[in-house]
C-alpha cells in the first residue's frame, strides 16, 4: 500500500486514457448518506478501477466523504482501515495527477475545472484522516501529492474565500507539508480578505493557528491581524472560545518574547471574559498561557478564570492542570483558594495524579506552587517524591527548573542532589552542554541549588568539582575565550576596515556558538566573573551614586514594577507585563572623556543619568545609526537585545563621540581617552557583555567600569505580598519628567532633568566608560547620513588598552 519510501504516491504510471464517463460524485454523496462506511469505500473503490480518469469534483467528493466518515469515527477495524489505505493510493494518484497538470497548457482527460474549494478539500481530508490512529498515516506519505497541490493552489490563491483558504493551510499545517510561496501568497490574500471583512472566526483561527503552527512569523500578517481587534466580536463573524483561544495562542506562540500586541490582547481577553462559561477547560489553561507566555498579564481576565477554575480542577487533565498552575505562577498571581483546591487535587483528587502525572507536568506543579510560595509542607513532599520516581524521564531542559523548585521548597536532600549530579553527569558530552545551557535556568540552576547539599562528604564534593569542571568545559571557558578574542581582535596589524571585518567575523563565532546553545545569561555570580575575565567588573564607591539614582528613578516610575497590587489610578482590566523582563531593567551611565587632535580639543562629560530599555526615539539620529552599526546586540531566537538599556547606554557614549568628532577638522586623527561608568540594575545578559567588549575593542584607550546589582529588586517579588493579594505590575510608561523633580533633587541629581539642546538626540543619558576612537578625516553629519556601512566601519581604528579589573 505504502511504497518503500514513505510516498502514497509512490512511483505511479499514468494509466491509458479511456473515454471519459459521467461524474458519480452524486451517486458517492447519495452512498455515503444511505449506507455504511465499508459499502461506501467498495463503491469508490470500484469507481476508481473502472474509471481511472475520474475527474476533479468526484475525486475530491470522495475524499471529502471518506474523511468525514472516518473523523465521525464509523472506522473500525484493521481489515476496513487496509481497503481505506487502498483507496487513498488510487485517490492520491489521481489528484496528483489533476494538480500537476492544472497549471499546463497540456490537457489531461476527465480533468474538469480545478476550483479553491478542490485544493482546500484535499488538504483538510488528508489532514483529517492523518489524525485518525488506526490508518497510521504520516506527514511524509503525502509529500508527492502536496507538491503539485502547492503548485496548482499558488496561482489561484487570490480566489480563495476565507474557508477554502483556512482549510488548506491548516491541512498543510497538520501534515508538516509546508510550502513557503504557498504560505507568503496566502498572508497576502488573508490580509485582503481582513481589509474587505470577509475573515473571522473559524477561517481566520485556523489561519492564524497554520502559521504559528509551522514556525512562519510572517510579520507583516500579523501585524494587520492586530490593527483589527474586531475580529473579536460577534458582529460580522460567529466567534467561539475555541476562536479566540487559537488566536491568541498563535500570537503568543509566534511572538511570545515580546509582548508587542497587547492591545489586541486587551481585546481578544475583553471578548473572553463574558464567554467564559463556554470554555473548555482545555481552552481556560492555554487562554492564560497566552498571556503568561508572554511575561503578561490581564487583571479581569486572570481573576474571572481564577473563579471558572474553582470547583472545576478535577476535570482538567493533567498537562492541562499544570499548564494552568504554572501560567498563574509566572505573573505571580496568586489565588489562595484556587491553590489551595488543586493542592487538595494533587494529594487526594480522583485522577490520581502524583502517579499518573508524566514527570515534565510534575515539574512544571512543583515549579508553580514553589514560585508562589505555597505554604503546604506535605504537597511539596509528596510532589518531591513523585518526581524522584520519575526523574530518568525528564528532558534537560527542564532539569534546572526543578532543581530551583526542589531547593526553593527545602526538598533539596543529599540523596536528590546525588541523583540529579549523577544524572547530569552520565550527559554526554555535546548533550551536556547544550541542552543543560538551552535556559537561564539550566545548568546556573543546577549548580546553585546543588552546591550546599553536596558539601557534606568527600564523595559528594568530587561529584561538585565534577559538575563544575563539566560546567567550566562545555560552557563558560568557552565563553570567556570567545568574548576575549572579540576584545583582542583588533590589536591585530591592518587598516581600520580590515580590522572592523575581523571583529565582525568573531563577533558572528560568538552570535552562532550563543545561539547554538541558546544561552541568554549566566546568573550573578558567573556573569561577575566572566566580566571579571574580560576586564570589565570594576565595583566601587562610584556605585553608591548610581545606586541612589536608580532608587530615585524607581520611586517615580511607572515603568519599573512593584509585587503590590496596581495603585489607585491606574486602568484596570489591560493587560501588564510582569517579572524580569528586558524593558524594566535600568542602567546608569557617567563618562569623562577627552577627544584630542593635532588641531583641537574637545571634552565629553556625563555626570550621570539613568537609561532604561529602548532606543527608537534616536533612530533618525545620523550619529546614532552610525553607533548602532558599531555595537551590535547577538541575534536572538526568543526576542531582540538591541534595546537593552547597557547596549543604549554605550550607544549614547559612542553617539556623542562620533558627533563631536564630525566637527573635527585638519588632517589626522582623533584619539579618545578618559573612562566609563556603566552601572546596571541586574546582572546583564550574555548578548549585553558581547557589546561591551565590542565597545573595549573599538575605544582602546577609555577604561570601561561596570557593576551590576544581583537582581532589579523592582521587579523580583520573593515573598507573597500581605493578605494573599495577586502579585501585579504598572502599566508600562514612559516617566513624568516633571513629577520626578522633586524626588531627583532630595537625592542631588537634579541634573538628571537638565535638557541640553546639544544632546536632544541622547534624551536618556547614563554614566559609563569608553576606550580609545580615533576619527579619520572630517565627517559633517550630513556626510555621515550618506555613509554606507563599509564607509561607516572606517570610522574608528581598533586599537584596545584597557586596564583588567578582578
Amino acid at each position: 500500500m505504502v511504497d518503500g519510501h514513505g510516498s502514497l504516491y509512490g512511483t505511479f504510471k499514468p494509466a491509458a486514457r479511456l473515454p471519459p464517463r459521467s461524474a458519480p460524485h452524486l451517486a458517492f454523496v447519495q452512498a455515503y448518506e444511505q449506507g455504511d462506511l465499508a459499502d461506501f469505500i467498495r463503491m469508490v473503490q470500484k469507481s476508481l478501477q473502472e474509471e481511472p480518469e475520474m475527474g476533479v469534483v468526484s475525486a475530491t467528493t470522495a475524499l471529502h466523504r471518506l474523511a468525514r466518515g472516518w473523523s465521525a469515527g464509523n472506522g473500525v477495524g484493521a481489515e476496513l482501515a487496509s481497503a481505506t489505505v487502498d483507496v487513498l493510493v488510487l485517490l492520491s494518484h489521481r489528484l496528483a495527477d489533476i494538480f500537476r497538470y492544472a497549471n499546463s497548457p497540456s490537457s489531461l482527460s476527465g480533468l474538469g475545472e480545478l476550483q479553491p474549494r478542490h485544493v482546500a478539500i484535499t488538504a483538510w481530508s488528508f489532514a483529517t484522516l492523518q489524525r485518525c490512529p488506526a490508518l497510521k498515516l504520516r506527514g511524509e506519505h503525502f509529500t508527492a501529492l502536496f507538491r503539485p497541490l502547492a503548485e496548482a493552489a499558488v496561482p489561484r490563491i487570490p480566489d480563495f474565500d476565507g474557508q477554502s483558504l483556512g482549510n488548506l493551510l491548516w491541512g498543510c499545517a497538520v501534515t508538516r507539508q509546508v510550502n513557503r510561496r504557498l504560505f507568503f501568497v496566502a498572508s497576502r490574500r488573508t490580509r485582503e480578505l481582513l481589509a474587505s471583512r470577509e475573515l473571522g472566526g473559524q477561517n481566520l483561527s485556523n489561519i492564524l493557528w497554520s502559521f504559528s503552527q509551522v514556525r512562519l512569523p510572517n510579520h507583516a500578517l500579523f501585524q494587520e491581524v492586530a490593527r483589527h481587534p474586531e475580529v473579536f466580536d460577534d458582529d460580522t463573524h460567529k466567534v467561539s472560545s475555541q476562536h479566540i483561544t487559537n488566536i491568541l495562542w498563535a500570537f503568543s506562540r509566534i511572538h511570545g518574547k515580546l509582548g508587542m500586541f497587547r492591545s489586541f490582547f486587551d481585546a481578544g481577553a475583553e471578548a473572553a471574559i463574558p464567554k467564559l462559561g463556554t470554555f473548555k477547560t482545555q481552552e481556560l489553561a492555554n487562554l492564560l498561557w497566552t498571556f503568561a507566555n508572554q511575561t503578561m498579564y490581564h487583571e479581569d481576565l486572570f481573576a474571572a478564570v481564577a473563579e471558572h477554575a474553582k470547583g472545576r480542577i478535577a476535570e482538567f487533565d493533567n498537562f492541562d492542570l499544570s499548564q494552568l498552575l504554572w501560567s498563574f505562577a509566572k505573573v505571580w498571581w496568586r489565588d489562595a483558594n484556587l491553590l489551595g483546591e488543586a493542592a487538595q487535587d494533587m494529594l487526594f483528587g480522583p485522577k490520581n495524579r502524583l502517579k499518573r502525572m508524566c514527570a515534565q507536568d510534575l515539574g512544571c506543579v512543583l515549579w508553580a506552587f514553589a514560585m508562589l510560595q505555597w505554604p503546604d509542607e506535605a504537597l511539596f513532599q509528596s510532589l518531591a517524591r513523585a518526581v524522584r520516581e520519575q526523574f530518568g524521564t525528564l528532558k534537560p531542559l527542564d532539569i534546572g527548573n526543578v532543581a530551583w523548585a526542589l531547593a526553593m521548597s527545602n526538598q533539596m536532600d543529599v540523596s536528590t542532589a546525588r541523583m540529579i549530579a549523577d544524572h547530569a553527569l552520565r550527559q554526554p558530552g555535546d548533550s551536556f552542554g547544550h541542552d543543560f545551557g538551552a535556559t537561564a535556568e539550566g545548568w546556573v540552576h543546577v549548580l546553585s541549588s546543588l552546591e550546599e547539599p553536596l558539601s557534606g562528604t568527600v564523595v559528594d564534593l568530587e561529584k561538585w568539582e565534577g559538575l563544575k569542571a563539566r560546567f567550566n568545559a562545555a560552557i563558560f571557558a568557552p565563553l570567556c575565550e570567545k568574548l576575549q578574542r572579540l576584545r583582542r581582535v583588533t590589536e591585530a596589524e591592518g587598516d581600520t576596515a580590515q580590522r572592523m571585518m575581523d571583529m565582525r567575523q568573531e563577533l558572528g563565532l560568538v552570535e552562532a556558538w550563543v545561539g547554538d546553545l541558546q544561552l541568554e545569561h549566566l546568573g550573578p555570580e558567573y556573569s561577575e566573573l566572566l566580566a571579571s575575565r574580560c576586564g570589565l567588573w570594576s565595583p566601587g564607591e562610584w556605585t553608591t551614586r548610581a545606586r541612589n539614582a536608580l532608587e530615585a528613578f524607581e520611586k517615580t516610575s511607572s515603568q519599573c514594577t512593584s509585587p503590590e497590587r496596581m495603585q489607585d489610578g491606574v486602568q484596570r482590566g489591560k493587560s501588564y507585563r510582569v517579572g524580569l523582563h528586558q524593558s524594566k531593567v535600568l542602567a546608569w551611565l557617567a563618562y569623562d572623556l577627552q577627544l584630542r587632535s593635532p588641531t583641537s580639543n574637545a571634552e565629553l562629560s556625563e555626570p550621570g543619568q539613568v537609561v532604561s530599555y529602548g532606543r527608537a526615539e534616536r533612530d533618525f539620529c545620523p550619529h546614532w545609526q552610525a553607533a548602532e552599526k558599531l555595537l551590535l546586540p547577538l541575534a536572538s531566537t526568543s526576542h531582540s537585545r538591541g534595546g537593552h538599556a547597557e547596549r543604549v547606554a554605550m550607544l549614547q557614549v559612542f553617539a556623542h563621540a562620533l558627533r563631536c568628532a564630525a566637527g573635527h577638522s585638519g588632517p589626522g586623527a582623533a584619539e579618545l581617552t578618559g573612562d566609563v561608568w556603566l552601572f546596571a540594575s541586574h546582572w546583564p545578559c550574555i548578548s549585553c557583555l558581547a557589546v561591551l567588549c565590542q565597545a573595549t575593542a573599538l575605544a582602546r584607550s577609555v577604561r570601561f567600569h561596570l557593576c551590576w546589582d544581583g537582581f532589579a529588586s523592582h521587579s523580583e517579588p520573593h515573598a507573597p505580598p500581605a493578605g494573599g493579594e495577586p502579585w501585579t505590575a504598572a502599566a508600562l510608561d514612559h516617566r513624568d519628567r516633571a513629577a520626578c523633580g522633586a524626588v531627583y533633587a532630595e537625592a542631588g541629581i537634579q541634573h538628571l532633568l537638565e535638557a541640553r539642546e546639544e544632546d536632544r538626540f541622547e534624551e536618556i543619558r547614563c554614566k559609563s566608560g569608553c576606550g580609545l576612537l580615533w576619527i579619520e578625516g572630517d565627517l559633517g553629519s550630513g556626510e555621515l547620513a550618506r555613509r554606507s556601512f563599509q564607509q561607516l566601519s572606517q570610522i574608528p581604528s581598533l586599537a584596545l588598552q584597557i586596564s583588567q579589573h578582578s
